[in-house]
């Protein structure tokens, strides 16, 4: 028998040995004997949908991917990985195939037709039963499992540019997961080694040194949790390699230099007919003199990521951060809207860096997009509140008003203060992954806003109807986002895995004090009056931010299903144009999360 005829019956011991409770000695023989070992590389069509029921097939390494539907309609299902099986819903059933399946990366597949499965069966019946249970647990978690889930074991790191800085960047990464669970990694040295052959040589591997690697590394990926692999600095066999066998493309850049990807593109395209290609994440590496990094939207064009970090030389946050990533420990933080009561979230942002609980992702709508936008680009708290004076208190913006047609303030001050706040910077130049909320009126829908114009998403998410002009987008006629969604705990848990959401709308109902509204001229002339003689109305400011809110507030059951933790700061008594009392507010959004979080904080760093 070969050596990799033996790792091969190794590993689908270790695969019946997690579905059954004891193994019959000649249950491997029969399997081996009576299945088909298939290598399917990267992109083989294993199943077609609507096909005719027909064969099953075990996962014995590698990694499978499950998509439905045809053209504009095909949708990602999910991942089979190995030790599971493959195609056994028609197989049992009768019915033509439901989805095709994709070997996502290079695998290996034992198959068994229907003759050999019932004969299989006849002689083992406990491995049925086996079978029976795997297929329910996989339906139970489609159900539960939200989008973020995947299931990672491999990574290719990938060189955007020949100033990259891949051993140390491979280096940090393999510590940081070596030291949560087992990781190594291979470059092509260390793999021409694991071949253990004088003659061994990756430039131009003929079939069989291909096999033996292959079998080789699959042994390396069943015993560490992690591999990861190096690509060279060119698209050699080597690369090609490394690829096949990724789970997720790290493409990693220097960005002192320019944005030239082409190098990672021809590594990563060298199969131009793959219909499948592993997760692109982009590391852009950068110095730490750093204030906020730039162009990143073109590195991204470039190398079609999915996902960024920007990583700061020798600094662990930015490193760890991405390192939750890749271990399904992101930690999200979600900021509703509330006008002046938003402030607390300045409070909330303060209490999370004090207790040293990671902030991976920042999402908000209305005034928390203002506040959540300022902790993406790691504003500290004294910076924060003071451009919440300079944005909302000190122009008086809520008192220039302009001939109501469109809106009845001017939008000039609050386009010149997001200027001066912001800048002319992009959403994917924040140090943290960010995203807004906005309503579209064109389409009658949210948006969430995660690329583009930084201050444009901010203004968009705070265009209070009537209150401000609506902003113009790719999309449509932009508004406020709490008009549909002022706490979008659900599309967080798009972006993080565990999701922290912070309320700081009113859930006290509208006190009125009045039979019947006073004339406008009597409002005007209560303005010069001493504050114990006005009438306690509620002015057209706070009328139209409370209507706004009236549809969101109805979802806050469901947003507290969303969240691992709820946050509710007490700060229902303010009102919500009570801008002035920033200080006040801000500490109470402090205090009262510092307190949670002694409380309820370890919860989130043992979910992680």
């Amino acid at each position: 028998m070969s050596n990799n005829n033996e790792i091969r019956l190794r590993q689908l011991t270790q695969h019946l040995k997690g579905m059954l409770d004891s193994i019959e000695p000649d249950l491997i023989d029969h399997l081996d004997q009576n299945g088909e070992w298939i290598d399917a590389p990267r992109g083989t069509h294993i199943i077609h949908e609507g096909a005719p029921a027909g064969d099953i097939y075990l996962a014995i390494s590698g990694r499978l991917q499950i998509v439905a539907g045809k053209g504009d309609k095909k949708r990602i299902v999910g991942d089979i990985p190995p030790g599971e099986l493959i195609g056994e819903m028609s197989f049992f059933t009768g019915e033509p195939r439901s989805a095709d399946v994709y070997a996502l990366r290079d695998s290996v597949l034992l198959k068994l037709k229907k003759p050999a499965f019932n004969k299989l069966i006849a002689r083992h019946p406990a491995l049925m039963n086996a079978i029976m249970c795997q297929l329910i647990k996989r339906l139970s978690k489609s159900v539960e499992t939200d989008t973020m889930s995947r299931q990672l074991k491999t990574i290719a790191i990938i060189p955007a540019n020949k100033e990259t800085p891949v051993k140390e960047v491979t280096r940090q990464i393999v510590g940081i997961l070596g030291g949560q669970s087992s990781a190594r990694y291979f470059d092509k040295s260390l793999a021409v080694k694991l071949l253990d052959s004088k003659d061994a040589q990756l430039d131009k591997p003929d079939k069989s040194t291909c096999a033996s690697l292959g079998a080789l590394l699959d042994e390396q990926e069943d015993k560490y949790t992690y591999v990861i692999y190096v690509t060279d600095h060119l698209p050699n066999e080597w690369s090609r390699i490394c690829v096949a066998r990724a789970d997720m493309a790290l493409i990693t850049a220097d960005t002192s230099s320019d944005a030239d990807s082409g190098l990672a593109n021809s590594i990563l395209e060298a199969d131009a007919n793959c219909v499948t290609e592993p997760l692109r994440v982009l590391a852009l590496m950068c110095k730490d003199s750093l204030i906020r990094p730039i162009k990143t939207s073109h590195w991204l064009n470039q190398t079609k990521a999915h996902h960024h970090f920007h990583i700061r030389n020798n600094n662990k946050d930015d490193m760890n951060r991405l390192a939750r990533f890749l271990t399904d420990r992101t930690v999200g933080l979600t900021l509703s809207g509330g006008g002046a009561r938003g402030f607390a979230h300045i409070g909330v942002v303060r209490a999370f860096r004090e207790a040293c609980i990671p902030i991976d992702v920042v999402g908000g709508t209305s005034m928390g997009a203002c506040i959540g936008a300022m902790a993406a680009l790691e504003y500290d708290e004294p910076t924060m509140v003071q451009h919440c004076k300079e944005t909302f208190i000190h122009p008086k913006p809520f008192s220039k008003y302009t001939l109501p047609l469109v809106s009845i303030l001017r939008h000039g001050v609050f386009d010149m203060s997001a200027r001066n706040l912001f800048g002319d910077g992009d959403i994917e130049d924040c140090w943290i992954k960010y995203f807004c909320i906005a309503s579209n009126l064109s389409k009658a829908e949210e948006i969430s806003l995660c690329q583009g114009s930084l201050r444009e998403a901010v203004l968009a998410s705070m265009a209070l109807p009537g209150t401000v002009t609506p902003r113009i987008h790719s999309e449509g006629l932009l508004v406020d986002g709490g008009m549909l969604n002022n706490l979008p705990a659900d599309v967080m848990q798009q972006h993080a895995h565990i999701v922290v959401s912070v309320n700081t709308s009113n859930e006290n109902q509208m006190q009125l004090e009045i039979n019947e509204f006073p004339s406008p001229w009597r409002l005007l002339i209560e303005k010069f009056l001493r504050p114990q003689y006005r009438t306690n109305a509620p002015g057209i400011m706070d009328i139209m931010m409370r209507s706004a809110l009236l549809a969101s507030a109805q979802n806050e059951r469901r947003v507290s299903e969303c969240s691992h933790l709820y946050l509710r700061p007490p700060v229902g008594d303010y009102k919500l144009m009570d801008m002035n009392k920033i200080t006040e507010i801000v500490d109470a959004g402090y205090r009262y999360t510092k307190d949670m979080l002694k409380k309820h904080g370890d919860s989130l760093i043992t979910t992680q």
